[in-house]
């Protein structure tokens, strides 16, 4: 099974909630940049001992104390589309068929990991994303929900943005600037 950047992130934060993905890297129509800008760069933690470590051409993601493998991806790998936009940065991570769209915040100290997600429940927040974009229930061969597609225009990306659908999820902590 592959996991996206941070897919642990979703799946332990996230129990009763349902990613909403892309088709496409987001926002569309936005450069995309060749490597991860030197604000980014550094390797970071976050409060579960998991670290981060960010190169200008990808990174690598260790699970705190676990000897298991980390997730390492590349910029040069088709996988992988970093874009500055209104001051953040947007990190689209290709799974399957869909991207999994990150919103990347960078602080002093690190930066703020914002993703989508919507409740189970909650039916006014799919009501209100529906109102700015088209929105497609993917459903497994058991008919649940596994996750809500979403095909939004550049302008409509900057309403999901304004309207606050990114969540915070995750903080990681600069510890060391990287030198490559």
């Amino acid at each position: 099974m592959r996991y996206g950047f941070l897919m642990i992130v979703l799946i332990s934060v996230l129990v009763s909630c349902t990613p909403v993905r892309f088709d496409q890297p987001q926002p569309d129509g936005v450069k995309t940049l060749a490597v991860f800008p030197d604000d980014l760069t550094g390797f970071y933690v976050d409060e579960d001992g998991d670290t981060l470590l960010v190169k200008a051409n990808g990174f690598e993601y260790g699970y705190g104390n676990s000897d298991s493998e980390c997730l390492k991806r590349s910029l040069n790998s088709g996988k992988m589309v970093v874009k500055k936009y209104k001051g953040n940065y947007v990190l689209s991570l290709h799974e399957e068929d869909e991207w999994d769209v990150f919103l990347v915040e960078p602080d002093d100290d690190g930066f703020n990991l914002r993703m989508i997600d919507i409740g189970n429940k909650d039916r006014e927040k799919m009501d209100e994303l529906s109102a700015i974009t088209d929105v497609e229930t993917i459903k497994n061969d058991q008919g649940d929900v596994t996750y809500y597609l979403v095909r939004p225009s550049r302008s409509e990306f900057k309403r999901i943005m304004k309207r606050g659908f990114f969540a915070e999820r995750e903080y990681f902590r600069k510890v060391e600037k990287q030198v490559d």
